[in-house]
């Protein structure tokens, strides 16, 4: 079975769903990984990101790498 790039989930919109799951606002988990709240706002909407900073996120919202698919 092939997988298109288009039909798998972004990052950032998982990241976001997490983060209405547990309550956790963007600004607290910016915060957490020395950001500004925009920036990190825009970075959950960028097409990309580098792993390094989604294991930062993932390590500031107490969830494992494979939580965010």
């Amino acid at each position: 079975m092939t997988i298109s790039r288009s039909s798998m989930p972004h990052f950032g919109e998982c990241v976001k769903r997490i983060h209405a799951e547990k309550g956790i606002s963007q600004r607290e988990v910016a915060e957490k990984i020395g950001m500004d709240a925009g920036n990190y706002n825009r970075l959950l909407n960028r097409p990309n990101m580098s792993a390094a900073t989604l294991w930062s996120i993932c390590k500031a919202l107490d969830i494992n790498f494979g939580d965010i698919v």
